[in-house]
């Protein structure tokens, strides 16, 4: 991606390079900067796919399996008086919860796994410095600088 800029520059020529051509060149060493291996992202990839298929497929099995009983639940709430939106509401809600609570519980096994993850790829993962929740304190710092 070639540009010519003018201006405070007069007529010099700026290459830019994607970072990931650059991470992934077989010029880079590994020495100043990460150096990626796109065959293993793309095994690492296809797993995280496949597990996330296996997931949504085992959750959509299991909430049709419960569909006899729940429609049994259903038709009681409707006898006591429910509106259809109260009980839509709840199934969403119950939904909501149980996705809440799985992410809570995957990311606790994210932070308890990471060493063993930085140690496998032969790489750097921060989690506590890439997660933040609400006010950074990176950029206090940067600010105060």
């Amino acid at each position: 991606m070639d540009k010519n800029y003018y201006g405070k520059w007069e007529a010099k020529n700026l290459n830019f390079t994607p970072l990931k051509d650059v991470m992934f060149s077989p010029q880079n060493s590994g020495t100043g900067m990460q150096k990626g291996d796109k065959s293993r992202l793309h095994i690492l990839l296809a797993a995280v796919l496949a597990i996330l298929f296996f997931a949504i497929s085992n959750y959509i099995n299991l909430t049709v399996a419960n569909t006899g009983f729940r429609a049994k639940e259903m038709a009681t709430r409707k006898l006591f008086g429910s509106s259809q939106n109260d009980i839509s509401l709840k199934l969403i809600a119950e939904s909501t919860l149980m996705v809440a609570i799985s992410f809570v519980i995957g990311l606790a096994l994210a932070f308890a796994f990471q060493d063993d993850a930085v140690e496998l790829f032969k790489g750097k993962i921060d989690l506590y410095g890439d997660i933040s929740l609400g006010g950074s304190s990176r950029t206090s710092n940067l600010s105060t600088s």
